[in-house]
């Protein structure tokens, strides 16, 4: 699986390959979420909220000031949210819980995981609903090519995610918000950006270019 604005997804094994793509839409990448960025310094990539008090605990790339939230940010704090009694089952915010973190803001309703005075991080609620419809994209890709070579979830022994946030990802809240299949979570592999490690072995190495069905290096 290639996580991304596009879903890429591949079932097979050492005999046959069957591949799909799925529209997920550009909001693990940053765009479309109103303080989304890239998973670089100064972005948000993981969320915990407390239950009592409903504030939030931080990991920030790079251990600075938040300035965004970026893709594995964005799956912790919405299963975060729902796990917490914050969101309902459709993504919307339940009323009446009485924190200053949940407020009416320029969009709609939102919660505010990050303020120092002059800079506000939050997640609205047309974000999370960006998220909410990504996700079902990707589990939508994955259940349909399962399906389709008549397999069940228990016949995969490995799945290989490649992505820019695929190393920051917690596999337990992207099953809960429903992007990942629930199966035993030692057969989840984490590589990484798979695009810019294969295009520097492609111009590192003749025999790998031409694997790759390109011409050696002159």
């Amino acid at each position: 699986m290639d996580i991304g604005t596009n879903g890429e997804i591949v079932v097979g094994n050492d005999d046959w390959l069957i591949s799909a793509s799925c529209s997920a839409g550009p909001c693990f990448e940053g765009s479309v979420i109103k303080h989304g960025m890239m998973a670089t310094e100064g972005a948000i990539e993981s969320v915990v909220i407390n239950r009592d008090t409903l504030a939030p605990a931080l990991g920030v790339i790079g251990n600075v000031a938040p300035s965004g939230i970026c893709g594995s940010g964005m799956i912790d704090a919405v299963s975060e949210l729902f796990l917490k009694g914050i969101i309902d089952r459709k993504g919307a915010f339940v009323k009446g819980l009485g924190s200053e973190r949940i407020r009416e803001g320029e969009d709609g309703m939102e919660y505010v995981l990050s303020h120092d005075g002059t800079r506000h991080v939050v997640l609205t609620e047309a974000d999370i609903g960006n998220v909410v419809r990504a996700k079902a994209a990707i589990y939508s890709g994955v259940s349909f090519l399962i399906s389709e070579v008549g397999l069940s979830l228990d016949a995969i022994e490995k799945i290989y995610i490649a992505g820019g946030f695929g190393n920051f990802l917690d596999t337990d809240k992207a099953v809960i918000l429903g992007m990942l299949p629930d199966i035993p979570r030692e057969r989840f592999v984490f590589l990484g950006n798979t695009s810019v490690a294969g295009a520097y072995l492609c111009l590192m190495s003749d025999e790998l270019r031409r694997e790759a069905g390109g011409s050696p290096r002159r």
